[in-house]
């Protein structure tokens, strides 16, 4: 896959053979042209993405001076494939998109130097690189929406910034379009209803509505600003343009934020579904969460554990999953994993009882398409059993009842689904 054959008279990436006038230009020349380009082009590329993809270029420039490689035809695979599996500041290995982002940079560097003519190819044209994962993004649930309302109101909190930032993002704006919110954006600074934004290369500017928790917030954010300037940002507080790379990240950050205190926001969160290796998923913080009790029969918190499914398991899959036997043991986290969430899991619901009587719980089970490993879908469930010597209780007899039913096609996955989730008491009244 790689070899040391230089750029030069290599085919492109679609496998032409280079055809410029114009002799090979300098590693440093080709680096100025690629960035006029990128800043000047048509493309539909952020402020952000064009800075990432400066710096990138710069950093391969510099990898390339200090191996002597002084113009672009002497560029070889090797050296291309060396940077793009380069290892950060941290010492860690890059991720796949990382990986792929630098990739994507060093070909328009080629790319942008072969559209004014130079004789260059693509070294890049014949390097392997891991296709990317499933996407690991997904729609907050309502609770999750209620959960991170709350955290963006702590106690104490004067500035509120963050819950401007908040409430915008609710509305659907983006967070280069949440740093340009101004004042004067609203419909109503008393009683809004709708904000304006201004959109990106790729989104047209629009006026959307704000939810009603968001306008109220907003309201009270232009009480705390009392400058009556209509040109105030709502969120964003420094000093840069609004529309700049620095101003989008530090509303990335206060978005992040909201996410990282409700436990949503975790880089290295597992995305939904089986993994061929799972790690432990972080839980919520000790106290945080709250058993609901129905006599002696437990219900999760919903903001802490609002359950979660796995994608690979619907309706049109259950015959080769859920009612399939032996597949619910092939997808289950090994106790090494779930053993060290479970002591998390306790501090944070603040159980205090025995440790051999409280089950570590899908709150959706595996044999009901629940997640394997989401921290939205485990709790650290006390026996409904005052006497009971084990971990075994009633919710195991309902998630079996359930299971039959649907693989009997007596109900849907997504009603027994939504039962269990919902409040498993009430179901197993009227299922168990």
């Amino acid at each position: 896959m790689v070899d040391g054959m230089s750029t030069r008279n290599r085919p492109d990436r679609h496998g032409n053979l280079s055809t410029g006038d114009l002799p090979p230009p300098s590693v440093a020349e080709a680096v100025e042209l690629a960035s006029m380009c990128w800043t000047e082009g048509t493309e539909a590329r952020s402020g952000q993405t064009i800075t990432r993809m400066v710096e990138v270029a710069r950093r391969f420039e510099r990898r390339l001076e200090a191996e002597e490689v002084r113009t672009l035809d002497t560029v070889t695979a090797a050296s291309c494939e060396a940077f793009i599996g380069a290892v950060g500041r941290t010492g860690t290995a890059p991720s796949i998109a990382t990986m792929r982002f630098r990739r994507t940079v060093i070909r328009s560097i080629f790319r942008s130097v072969r559209s004014v003519g130079h004789a260059v190819g693509d070294p890049t044209m014949d390097l392997y690189l891991p296709e990317r994962g499933p996407d690991a993004t997904r729609p907050l649930t309502t609770a999750e929406v209620e959960h991170c309302r709350t955290c963006c109101e702590r106690p104490g909190t004067r500035d509120l910034r963050r819950t401007a930032a908040w409430a915008l993002a609710e509305a659907g704006a983006i967070t280069s379009e949440i740093a340009q919110v101004r004042r004067g954006d609203l419909d109503d600074i008393v009683d809004p209803k709708t904000v304006a934004l201004a959109g990106t290369k790729r989104i047209r500017a629009r006026r959307v509505s704000l939810t009603g928790w968001g306008a109220v917030r907003l309201a009270a954010r232009v009480l705390e600003m009392d400058d009556g300037d209509p040109s105030t940002p709502l969120a964003y507080g420094g000093t840069y343009p609004l529309d700049s790379a620095a101003a989008q990240a530090a509303t990335c950050r206060l978005v992040a934020g909201v996410l990282a205190e409700a436990h949503l926001g975790i880089a290295d969160r597992v995305r939904p579904g089986p993994q061929a290796t799972y790690s432990v998923q972080p839980q919520p913080a000790p106290g945080t969460c709250h058993y609901r009790f129905f006599g002696t029969f437990p219900l999760p918190d919903a903001l802490c554990t609002p359950g979660s499914t796995n994608p690979q398991v619907t309706q049109a899959t259950i015959g080769s999953t859920i009612c399939r036997s032996g597949y619910t043991s092939s997808i289950r986290p090994p106790s090494s994993i779930t053993g060290v969430e479970k002591v998390g899991s306790k501090a944070a619901y603040s159980y205090s009882g025995s440790s051999t009587t409280v089950e570590y719980d899908h709150l959706i089970p595996l044999e009901l398409g629940g997640d394997p490993n989401d921290p939205a879908n485990l709790w650290a469930e006390p026996n409904d059993n005052p006497a009971a010597s084990s971990f075994n209780n009633s919710k195991d007899l309902l998630e079996n009842r359930l299971n039959a039913m649907v693989c009997s096609g007596q109900m849907t996955l997504a009603a027994a689904q939504v039962a269990i989730a919902t409040n498993w008491i009430a179901a197993y009244l009227t299922y168990g």
